[in-house]
Formats: structure tokens, sequence, C-alpha cells
């Protein structure tokens, strides 16, 4: 089997999209050539190689993350404007391109898009309206749907997924995604020092983003004044717009981590800290036994009809840190991952749901 990977060799692609190939044999000369390995009993070729090519002898593989890491460098990319506060213009622009680069290819010619953009993608079908920068992305993958798009996103309800009959999640590819951006590895390797642990507080809530939610969860904690909740912020996002509104709304008495500290040795926020957030292993993950998680879309109320796991729930999986979800969909995106049955904690919370839903409509 051939799989034509149109970007140069990087080890954490390779490992991104040929996790578990046994026996690899290197033939590699700037960042261009072949990769041989074995899935299995299958025998594969990995081809990099940045040119657009349509041979018909084998798989073809245009991913997200190489195409914006290396588009300095990639002429058939150019140049990305990378933009944090909207980030949708970085989707955009690559969308776009790739959409350009496929325009000629063949008719019966289905390419591999991998897209594990750890973001949130698909929302057309959800209850809460989305503004137009939603709206283009998912105009723009409609554009490839010629083609498959391999994604971390997970499609929660059934009716909605097969509206997407070429989009596919893949899991352990999502999760090498993961340890490129984040070091989610980590993780996994903080598992050891946590089962050796002696806890002072049963269950512990931190917030680093203030988001409106989870400030407001942070302040209800606090006024159950039980010592056995150990609750903890952190500025090392003073600069966005939720620290601004809602850092001040932050009960007083409650600890800060700060990144910035009181003495030059204190000061954090300009060493190599595991990508910016590797003092979670140290001031919040040793401090208790069990974690509040409160996902990236847990501010909502309603029911997803598909999501993404961040590194805060892909995390404390892989470190065996048992958690509280401030939401139903970590929950029920776990256990149709690995096919477990139901919990109590989505059978109960239904159930409030469907109380509460029934006292407002009396």
């Amino acid at each position: 089997m051939k799989i034509y990977i149109h970007h140069q060799f990087d080890k954490s692609l390779l490992y991104t999209l040929g996790n578990n190939t046994t026996d690899r044999k290197y033939f590699i000369e700037n960042n261009t050539g072949s990769v041989f390995c074995k899935y299995k009993n299958t025998d594969i070729e990995f081809i990099f190689k940045e040119e657009i090519s349509f041979e018909e002898d084998g798989y073809h593989i245009l991913d997200y993350f190489s195409a914006y890491f290396n588009s300095s460098t990639d002429s058939k990319i150019g140049p990305i404007l990378p933009d944090r506060s909207y980030m949708d213009r970085e989707n955009q622009q690559i969308l776009k391109i790739f959409i350009n680069l496929l325009k000629d290819c063949p008719k019966n010619q289905k390419w591999l898009i991998t897209y594990f953009r750890t973001e949130k993608i698909f929302q057309k079908y959800e209850e809460i309206a989305f503004d137009e920068k939603a709206n283009e992305i998912e105009s723009l993958l409609e554009q490839l749907n010629q083609h498959y798009i391999i994604t971390d996103n997970f499609f929660l309800n059934n009716h909605v997924k097969s509206k997407y009959q070429n989009v596919h999640f893949a899991l352990t590819n999502s999760i090498f995604q993961w340890n490129k951006n984040l070091n989610i590895r980590w993780w996994y390797e903080f598992k050891q020092v946590y089962d050796k642990l002696n806890f002072d507080y049963d269950l512990m809530y931190s917030v680093r983003n203030h988001k409106s939610n989870r400030v407001s969860i942070l302040n209800e904690l606090k006024n159950l004044n039980n010592n056995k909740i150990y609750l903890k912020t952190c500025d090392a996002l003073n600069h966005n717009k939720y620290y601004k509104k809602n850092g001040s709304l932050v009960s007083n008495d409650i600890k800060n981590n700060s990144i910035f500290g009181d003495t030059d040795f204190d000061d954090i926020s300009y060493i190599e800290n595991l990508k910016g957030c590797g003092d979670i292993f140290f001031r919040v993950l040793t401090k208790a036994k069990m974690q509040i998680l409160c996902e990236s879309w847990s501010w909502s109320t309603q029911t997803f009809t598909s999501q993404y796991l961040s590194e805060k729930t892909i995390g404390l999986l892989l470190a065996g840190i048992p958690f509280i979800s401030t939401h139903e969909y970590p929950i029920e995106m776990v256990e149709k991952y690995l096919m477990f049955h139901p919990t109590r904690f989505i059978k109960n919370l239904n159930n409030i749901k469907l109380m509460v839903n029934y006292f407002q409509n009396l």
C-alpha cells in the first residue's frame, strides 16, 4: 500500500498518521522520500513529497497542521496569517488552499484531508446560533465532500452524522496531534507520580481561562465553605478578554496560581514551561484526589450533536485522575469512544433535565 503525504517529512506527522506501524525503514533526504513499514500484515510505503500529484497507485493526504506549521517553507501553501483572536481565519485560509490544490483532482480519486483541528468544527446543526465565521468553515468543507475528512470531532447524534458521510473520527491520531500541539504525553508520565501521592484535599477546581460559567462555579464552590475542596485561579491568561471581564469577580480569598509571582525567581512566565502550562503538574494535579473538569464548551447548556475533547479531558484520562464533569458531553464522548455503557452520571443528568423542562413548561 502506498500513501502519498504531500508535506515534508516530520517525525510527529509520521507518528500521527502511522502510529503503531512496525519494521520502519527510512529513505528520507532533505525531508522528502519514503518510509517503509508494516501495519499488522500490510506493507506500507509512506511517500513524503510537498508537490501535488495524482498518482493512482495509492492514497493521498493533505494535513491541516502540517500546512499551518510549515506554510512559510511550503510554496504550495504560502504564508498563513495566524490570528489567535480569530482562529477561524486560519481555517479559512488553509481550506481554501486545499480546495484550490485539488481542483484538478480526477473525479474518481478521493483524498484524505486530516483535520485534527483541536477545536469544534461542525456547528451547522447545533441548537445555538453561530456566526458567519463558523458557517464559512462548513461551506468550505462542503466543497471538499468528494474527499474524506479525518478529524478529532465526534458525532453524538446519528441523524446529524448521516449528513456528513465523508467525515470520519480517529481517536489515536487525535491524541498524537495533541502530543504535537501541547505535549500531552506528560500527563501519561504524571500518572506514576499521581499514584504515589497523599492528598490534603478530596476535590479541586482550578480556573485558568476566566469564562463566566467557570467563575460562577468557582464562587459557588467557595460558598460551600468545605475545607476538603481546594479552589484556585491562574493569571496566565491575564491578557485575554475573559480575564479582563471576569477576573475581578473571583472571590478575594480564592488562591491565585500566579505565573508572575512576587519575586524574579517566582516568575515562570518567561521560562520554557511545557508550552505554557507545565505548572499544572505541580500546582494543580498534586493537590487533590479528584478534579472538576470544565471542558471548553461546558458554558453551554445545550445537548451537542458533535464535539471534540481537549487536552483537559484527554490529559486526565491519560493520567488516570478521576474527575467530575460540569457538562455531560465529555462523559458521553468517552463512553462512545471506549464503548462503555451509560454511566449513572449521564442517567441522573438526563433525569434532572427532564424535570427542569417539565417545570419550566408548567
